[in-house]
């Protein structure tokens, strides 16, 4: 099965809005990793997965990957970029030094690897770790920086604005902006945002219209949504800051990302706000599927006996509940199953 196969299944289930808006972005995606996949990496093997986050489409990743490892055993080096910076979203840190053994052995993959490290420092609520991390990855000279490290600049600015670096990762942006000027789309969009963030005069009008522009990035739209709540509950707006920030919340929630989903609830409650999700509603969030396997798990299935009821794989399984916990906001099935059973 192609990585094309893949995201045609994956997409068939999404509502028809997000279909038309998203197919045909997936679909190349889906043939750059393919053609990642064939090659076994390449300079710029962080693309893709960035893409594809970009795009609010993990599932895609995780599901291609899954494919790659059973094609091939172990699956190569490459193939494990995609599931290493998911993996890492969603802080599982264990997963994430698992990919990291066999990355680190492809020098091509020197990007993945240093961004997977700094997405896991961010989840585990180190932010400068991370921060340092993305300053020695940028900080190389520009000509020798694949597209898809390019496009980690917004990250490096939204984790860098409240550090003492933040100076240093301004500096960055503005000795980059040449080269990214000449990027593709995902990185202009990243570096649009690092700019308004670390060099604009009036940030959070810069954020409100890139805001008004976004469309199709889940996980660009849920980082704009928390900059601009931050912004406005630092300049004595609470009341307007909320709505930012309750956005920011049910989209990282929804995504697992779990660094952000920290940031936002702890904006949204500095801001006075409450974290507005009934328990009947977080379980709305997900998938037939996964509804499915999240009720079989609160019964005491294990891993093989949902899979075995559901005709899946104890891996395929695993990968769903490890999407399943952060959607919901817990951590295990013993809360899973008071979850359930309170939500009827």
């Amino acid at each position: 099965m192609s990585a094309l196969d893949v995201m045609t299944t994956w997409v068939s289930a999404a509502p028809p809005d997000l279909l038309r808006r998203r197919a045909e972005r997936l679909r190349l995606i889906a043939a750059r990793l393919d053609l990642l996949a064939q090659e076994g990496g390449g300079s710029d093997a962080v693309a893709p997965w960035w893409e594809v986050l970009s795009a609010g489409c993990e599932g895609l990743a995780l599901d291609h990957a899954d494919e790659e490892e059973t094609r091939d055993g172990r699956g190569t080096p490459a193939a494990h970029a995609l599931p290493a910076v998911v993996d890492a979203l969603h802080g599982r840190a264990d997963a994430v030094r698992g990919h990291l053994a066999v990355m680190t052995h492809d020098p091509h993959l020197r990007g993945a690897t240093a961004v997977t490290r700094a997405m896991l420092a961010a989840a585990l609520g180190d932010n400068r770790v991370a921060v340092d991390g993305l300053l020695t990855l940028l900080g190389r000279p520009s000509q020798s920086l694949a597209e898809g490290e390019l496009a980690t600049v917004g990250l490096l600015a939204e984790l860098s604005w409240s550090t003492s670096a933040r100076g240093n990762a301004r500096d960055l942006v503005e000795r980059l902006g040449p080269r990214l000027a000449e990027a593709g789309d995902v990185t202009q969009a990243e570096w649009a945002f690092a700019d308004v963030l670390l060099c604009s005069d009036d940030s959070e009008r810069g954020l409100e219209r890139l805001l008004a522009r976004e469309n199709g990035s889940v996980f660009r739209q849920m980082r704009l949504e928390l900059a601009l709540g931050m912004l406005q509950r630092r300049s004595r707006r609470p009341r307007s800051s909320r709505a930012h920030l309750q956005e920011a919340f049910e989209a990282a929630t929804a995504l697992g990302a779990v660094a952000w989903v920290a940031r936002s609830q702890g904006e949204l409650r500095a801001a006075g706000g409450r974290l507005a999700r009934d328990e009947p509603s977080a379980l709305g969030m997900l998938s037939v599927q996964e509804l499915r396997i999240a009720q079989l798990a609160a019964q005491g299935l294990s891993n093989t006996g949902i899979a075995s009821e559901l005709s899946l794989s104890p891996r395929t399984v695993g990968s769903h509940l490890y999407r399943i916990f952060p959607k919901l906001a817990i951590s295990s099935r013993v809360e899973l199953a008071a979850l359930v059973l309170r939500a009827g």
